[in-house]
């Protein structure tokens, strides 16, 4: 993902301009980035490309269920909610579905709190 297409990725997702080129993170059937804007990092990911597949259903109630659990106080990597989603916190930008996340950096010293 170039510049360009991460500037109208910011702009989907309702968040700052992007610092640089989103980084590749993992590249599989499912490609992810991590995305470093002004105002923070996220996880971007791909969940598909093109029409909507059959099981998009699935993905939807996956959304309703963490932005549920993010509603109830559980830790996790919130959501990004673009201002106008394709559904839940997903956004379409050409052919790609895509959703975010902030991004999470693991520290070691909170393991088991």
């Amino acid at each position: 993902m170039d510049l360009e297409r991460a500037t109208e990725l910011t702009k989907a997702l309702g968040v700052a301009v992007p610092l640089r080129p989103p980084a590749p993170v993992q590249h599989s059937a499912f490609p992810t980035w991590r995305l470093s804007t002004a105002d923070g990092d996220y996880l971007v990911k791909r969940l598909w490309r093109g029409p909507d597949p059959v099981w998009r259903w699935q993905r939807e109630q996956g959304m309703d269920l963490e932005r549920a659990a993010a509603t109830a106080g559980v830790s996790l990597a919130r959501p990004v909610l673009p201002p106008r989603p394709a559904f839940g916190f997903a956004v379409r930008l050409g052919q790609d579905l895509l959703h975010a996340h902030e991004w999470v950096t693991a520290d070691p010293t909170q393991r088991g709190n």
